[in-house]
């Protein structure tokens, strides 16, 4: 072996295609590894990556449009990306909910049955939590949730037609990015309820078509601060009727959101 200092990257090459392994090629010629990649991909040689994966995941868990899958999807619509590190062939999901929410982050880690672990997203130079966050690797579900319509711009996704009619695939939605709340009078008695969704526009129209199914109203998307950002209120009647389709006997829900879903049933 040549001395560490006179290792080119020819000698790295070499290394490289007998031991067919960048750990491998990093213990033999005592360099480092971040070396050994850099010169594979200076050299246009595709990087393989041997390490051992420590991580599992369902990665059918997808596959079929289960309700909790379907719901799952509009969680993902809503508050995940899917990210393609560079240099890797590996795609990843990732999401990330309010401090309050762990919980439900949990419960998206038993459905794909992932091991990966729930992390702590910090506000910047402090030591307090305003997130918790997760990801699972796997192109499976990368791909499936691409087909039904996830794409890496969150304000052009739009709903497989398989998902557009599904109530759980709605649930998730409005448990990501809606909110649930009950108007009221000067006097604090209660008003009406209100169901909003904010998402792009083609979501929003697909949201309007599923509700007008339940209930003939005639509101439309609006546009908020953002220019592609749209938001439609369900009011009223209107939202009373929604309300149980969304969350009456559903097996997978946001816990805050499903009890003020039911305190308005229960209410109006």
């Amino acid at each position: 072996m040549p001395p560490r200092s006179s290792i080119t990257e020819k000698d790295i090459i070499v290394a490289y295609n007998n031991l067919q392994g960048i750990t491998k090629v990093s213990e033999s010629l005592h360099v480092d590894y971040r070396r050994v990649k850099r010169a594979l991909i200076n050299n246009g040689i595709p990087v393989k990556c041997h390490r051992t994966r420590k991580h599992s995941v369902n990665h059918s868990a997808f596959s079929e449009l289960t309700p909790d899958a379907c719901y799952w999807i509009g969680m993902l619509f809503a508050d995940g990306y899917i990210y393609h590190p560079k240099d890797r062939e590996h795609l990843e999901i990732h999401i990330s909910l309010g401090k309050v929410d762990k919980e439900h982050l949990m419960k998206l880690i038993n459905f794909t049955q992932s091991t990966y672990a729930v992390g702590n997203h910090y506000v910047p130079y402090t030591k307090i939590i305003k997130a918790y966050r997760t990801k699972i690797i796997s192109n499976q579900i990368a791909n499936d949730l691409m087909k039904y319509g996830m794409c890496k711009d969150k304000l052009a996704r739009e709903a497989h037609p398989s998902l557009a009619q599904s109530r759980d695939f709605w649930r998730g939605m409005i448990d990501g990015d809606g909110c649930i709340s009950i108007a009221h009078f000067k006097n604090g008695n209660p008003f009406y309820p209100v169901v909003d969704l904010t998402a792009g526009l083609p979501l929003l129209k697909q949201f309007l078509v599923f509700v007008k199914t339940i209930t003939p109203t005639t509101v439309n998307p609006h546009k908020t601060c953002s220019d592609r950002l749209y938001r439609t209120h369900i009011n009223g009647s209107h939202a009373i009727k929604l309300l149980p389709i969304l969350y009456h006997e559903s097996s997978m829900f946001l816990n805050r959101k499903h009890n003020k879903a039911l305190d308005i049933i229960n209410t109006f």
